[in-house]
């Protein structure tokens, strides 16, 4: 008789399944992301084509708007950085595309209310992600589920480092203050000292990065 097996894309997913069924049919393959796509990208061309000023830190988020995503959370961070007189730019990838844009106008009237708007950019869809991820000095990813972000690899991949909540697959991917930093989900006081340490602590980053 033939047998199924079955492939999940982290360790998570599977043991989540393997509650209901038999967890030797299931089994982990991780998924990768190319380097093809990250090569002779003009960092400055795209700082100027977003209207990055120079000496300005950049953290990227990419994901659907949602609550689930946390962009909430990085609203709240980025305006207790500001209050610190930190000089950062968040720029916010994806797209509302559950709630015909009411999630999305809810997070700008949010940028508002905590005077933020000038600094946390709604990039909206964008099919050129790994420019972007170019010129950020760290991707935030403080998601309150996830599978197995491939975001995260796409990060690394570019060299940068990922701060994210300990949260599905994330784990699998980052090791923490080895390869970058995992926080609790809806912690805006953690958010905000990764972020700043990130910033103003820039060689840490990089030995992250020679060991990813």
């Amino acid at each position: 008789m033939l047998q199924c097996n079955y492939f999940c894309f982290g360790r998570g997913k599977k043991e989540a399944i393997a509650e209901f069924c038999d967890r030797n049919k299931f089994h982990v393959v991780y998924n990768g992301t190319p380097l093809n796509t990250l090569e002779n990208i003009p960092v400055d061309s795209v700082r100027k084509e977003l209207n990055i000023p120079d000496k300005v830190s950049v953290v990227v988020h990419v994901g659907r708007l949602c609550e689930t995503k946390g962009q909430h959370v990085l609203i709240h961070a980025a305006s207790h950085l500001r209050k610190q007189g930190s000089e950062i730019i968040y720029l916010i990838i994806g797209e509302d595309l559950a709630q015909n844009g009411t999630y999305r106008q809810y997070l700008k009237d949010m940028t508002k209310k905590f005077k933020v708007d000038d600094c946390v950019w709604f990039l909206g869809q964008r099919s050129d992600v790994p420019q972007i991820l170019a010129v950020a000095d760290l991707l935030v990813l403080p998601s309150s589920a996830e599978g197995f972000p491939l975001v995260i690899l796409e990060a690394m991949a570019a060299g940068k480092p990922v701060v994210a909540t300990d949260v599905g697959g994330v784990s699998e991917i980052v090791r923490h203050q080895e390869t970058g930093l995992l926080i609790p989900t809806e912690d805006v006081s953690s958010l905000a000292e990764a972020i700043f340490e990130m910033v103003q602590n820039p060689d840490s980053a990089c030995e992250w990065d020679v060991k990813v």
